[in-house]
């Protein structure tokens, strides 16, 4: 006989701790007209409620350990990166790689204001290949470089 399917949700509180509630009925995060996601600038602001037990262990796997690639999210679950791909806009209507962009770049903008690292740390450390990258990145995301970031942010807590 089939197994009943259990949908669970992953949220992320203020405090970064993760919780998983099973048969929540939180909102599916949409995509925006920008493609990016379910939110005005296009931040994805909360994971998507799925159903699909593969797709459950990619988002768990990425508020974990914030992988660097579909391709190594797509090995954890043993399917190709095109298949995960296709499976988790189906289930979900958000890219995965706009997914990943988002929480790395949430990442970056935490680690900019609660730690001393460089920015070129920060940059390998969330997963882009060259600081250069990073910075186009952050720029676009959020209007600013990461050192105005940091330094706006830092004026704002004194």
């Amino acid at each position: 006989m089939g197994q009943a399917k259990e949908e669970v949700t992953i949220t992320k509180e203020p405090q970064m701790s993760d919780h998983i509630r099973s048969g929540a009925t939180g909102p599916r995060a949409t995509a925006a007209p920008n493609g990016h996601g379910g939110t005005l600038n296009g931040a994805i602001s909360e994971l998507p409620v799925v159903q699909e037990r593969r797709l459950q262990k990619v988002l768990l796997s990425i508020e974990c350990q914030l992988p660097h690639s579909v391709r190594e999210l797509a090995e954890q679950v043993h399917l190709s990166p095109t298949h995960l791909q296709r499976l988790f806009k189906n289930e979900t209507g958000v890219h995965i790689s706009n997914l990943l962009y988002e929480r790395r770049l949430a990442m970056a903008a935490k680690l900019l204001t609660t730690t001393e690292m460089e920015i070129k740390q920060i940059a390998y450390f969330v997963g882009y290949g060259h600081p250069s990258s990073f910075d186009r990145a952050f720029q676009r995301r959020f209007g600013k470089s990461p050192r105005q970031y940091r330094h706006q942010q830092l004026r704002e807590k004194a």
